[in-house]
């Protein structure tokens, strides 16, 4: 069988422990420490009933990223009055800024206390 072959191929293999390694980082970075476990669990229960390391792997990858979605579903909902909010904020920022550099950055003038 052609899928079989496919399974059992080196490249494959190769190709989702690179997969493997990113995600794990990448969850590691965003502290996002359920994603390496449900990963972990995944793997190792998928481990238990195919013994194919790769499809193993890619059951894990799976289940960690497309079922679980592992936080990057964000919950809640930023009303309009609090969009508000952060725009009078900046506004308020830029009216304080006395002096801009030619990108528009504030610069902050020294006080010289009557020093030249």
């Amino acid at each position: 069988m052609k899928l079989d072959k496919i399974l059992k191929s080196k490249v494959l293999y190769y190709v989702a422990l690179v997969l493997m390694v990113i995600n794990v980082l990448g969850y590691v970075s965003l502290g996002s420490t359920e994603c390496v476990v449900i990963f972990g669990i995944t793997t190792y229960l998928a481990n238990m009933f195919t013994k194919n390391r790769s499809l193993d792997i890619l059951c894990g990858l799976f289940v960690a990223n497309v079922v679980f979605g592992c936080g990057r579903v964000k919950e809640g909902f930023d009303s309009l009055e609090n969009k508000e909010k952060e725009v009078e904020m900046l506004k308020n920022l830029n009216e304080k800024c006395k002096k801009k550099d030619k990108n528009g950055k504030c610069i902050h003038e020294k006080h010289s206390h009557g020093k030249k």
